[in-house]
């Protein structure tokens, strides 16, 4: 769970449901009140019940607390101190060439592990919800598990968009064992004629979805 001090309350991210909250005021005071003395309420089960809040460890508790005692946080209104997502493009590699793309010709260029490691440890010392792999075709990434691993033991949420065409049934099952939760396919059209418009791959997105309803 991560949370994160805004302007005017907290906010809760539990990244095994994707569910988020944002609390004040009298909410913010039981939550507080539940946190040091244990003392359950309709609200602290509502939260439970709701998938927001899990159980805690101690020092999770002790986080909390300070997050909810520290200064508010200095942010324009209508606005958070740092994005809920952050979006990073894994490789420029695709099997596919769709007209649209914005990727152009390019060659195939994987983003360095270095480079990626430290933008992930960067988004969880700024308290970021969830990372987004993108590409090209993210699917293609040699280090894609242990990103996905990395994200999730940071307890941020970690999605990947892909076009479907390399996903397997061994690859998908890789992925869940190390974290993910949430898997985009890209589908232009209902029907082949009209995806085709604008991308390839049709009939591998069909599969690819059909996969990920098991």
């Amino acid at each position: 769970m991560i949370c994160r001090r805004e302007r005017d309350g907290l906010l809760l991210f539990e990244a095994s449901t994707g569910q988020t909250a944002f609390l004040s005021g009298e909410e913010l005071r039981v939550l507080e009140n539940w946190l040091e003395t244990g003392r359950d309420s309709a609200f602290v089960r509502r939260l439970h019940d709701l998938r927001v809040l899990r159980p805690l460890r101690p020092e999770q508790k002790r986080d909390m607390l300070e997050q909810i005692r520290s200064e508010h946080a200095s942010s324009p209104f209508h606005c958070m101190t740092v994005p809920e997502s952050i979006h990073i493009d894994l490789t420029t590699r695709c099997p596919y060439h769709c007209p649209q793309c914005y990727k152009g010709e390019q060659d195939g260029q994987d983003l360095p592990f270095t480079t990626l490691d430290n933008l992930i440890r960067q988004a969880q010392e700024m308290r970021v919800f969830q990372i987004a792999f993108g590409g090209g075709e993210p699917l293609l990434y040699p280090g894609l598990e242990k990103a996905v691993r990395q994200v999730s033991q940071a307890e941020m949420a970690c999605t990947i968009t892909t076009s479907g065409g390399t996903l397997s049934a061994g690859l998908l099952e890789r992925l869940k064992a190390v974290g993910l939760r949430h898997m985009q396919v890209s589908l232009n059209g209902s029907r082949e004629e009209i995806h085709r418009r604008s991308r390839d791959g049709f009939r591998e997105a069909i599969a690819a979805l059909k996969l990920l309803r098991g």
